[in-house]
């Protein structure tokens, strides 16, 4: 017998969630992250759509719990390699950036693989020809390419990406995670969904969309003017190798190889909050609900609207009247 087709079978969404170092006065603790995480991703699940993420899969924590879910939704018999039963996909998939590997074994991952798949990106096609060099800057500079590079692809795997939290400060990359990963949505068009209730970098991407001013710390910005601009330190790390890999040929290099934190807000600004209505089906005033509602069962009920209008390809009757 066939599986109960379930409304959202078959689509994958990225979540990207975590805690944004502004969740705590926000009244959002680690242990209601990881249970808002819990309750989006069963939600998620109980409409048949899978989840994909861009960080190791751990058997403990939030993580554990999630793929219990994901294991009692489906048949934890191994699926053949290359299936094309979008029904008996796996629910769970993580991507992983170089050079980073999973730490389930391969046993592990071949019994688990009816709910749960792995993919450890390579580094992009354009380094992959260029000799190690050792130095901190090119470490520095292969890992943030790296990590573009995997964020590249989970927007090729996804069919939609929800951004909730972040931290602004701290990341590997050319960019805080979210806020690439919301840039790279936007550019190729991939529906979009923001939730600010745990503040971070989703919130300044929604301050963005509201045409809200450039605050000084946006994508490792200096916080005042005594302090050296981190920004301006990466673009020099950017500027020493990025001649390397061969530009010719390779889609969106030239866009990858830029850090430029004004020209990223001002993409988000120019999308507006039609825009994002115009990816996601919400209308204006839901997606505002979204980016504002500080309850989680609402932002799970909007987001689940939003990929239901996008599985029917249908449109709420306002979404053409937002400017």
């Amino acid at each position: 017998m066939r599986p109960f087709k379930r409304p959202l079978d078959g689509i994958l969404l990225n979540l990207s969630i975590s805690e944004s170092g502004e969740n705590e006065a926000l009244g959002l603790p680690e242990w209601q992250v990881n249970r808002f995480t819990l309750q989006m991703v069963v939600a998620l699940f109980g409409q048949g759509a899978g989840v994909v993420f861009g960080h190791d899969w751990r058997s403990q924590g939030v993580m554990a719990t999630v793929h219990l879910f994901a294991q009692q939704l489906q048949p934890v018999e191994p699926l053949a390699e290359g299936s094309a039963d979008s029904s008996r996909l796996p629910l769970l998939h993580n991507v992983l950036a170089w050079p980073d590997q999973t730490s389930v074994s391969q046993t592990e991952l071949r019994r688990l693989s009816g709910s749960l798949r792995v993919y450890e990106a390579e580094l992009p096609q354009s380094l992959r020809h260029i000799p190690a060099l050792h130095s901190p800057m090119w470490n520095r500079y292969v890992r943030a390419r790296a990590l573009t590079h995997m964020r590249r692809r989970l927007n090729s795997l996804a069919q939609a990406r929800l951004c909730i939290g972040g931290r602004t400060t701290g990341s590997q990359g050319r960019y805080p995670g979210v806020i690439e990963e919301a840039l790279l949505a936007v550019t190729d068009r991939k529906p979009l969904f923001l939730a600010g209730m745990l503040g971070g970098a989703a919130r300044q991407v929604i301050d963005a969309i509201e045409q809200r001013p450039l605050p000084e710390d946006f994508c490792h910005r200096r916080r005042s003017a005594n302090d050296p601009d981190p920004t301006e330190e990466l673009q020099r790390v950017y500027d020493e190798f990025r001649l390397l890999e061969a530009p010719a040929g390779i889609r969106n290099l030239a866009d990858d190889l830029s850090v430029e934190p004004v020209a990223v807000w001002e993409t988000f600004q120019r999308l507006k909050v039609g825009g994002i209505s115009e990816s996601n089906r919400l209308t204006a005033t839901e997606n505002q609900e979204l980016f504002h509602t500080p309850i989680p069962e609402r932002a799970i009920e909007l987001v689940l609207l939003g990929l239901g209008r996008l599985r029917g390809s249908t449109r709420p009757a306002n979404s053409s009247t937002v400017a």
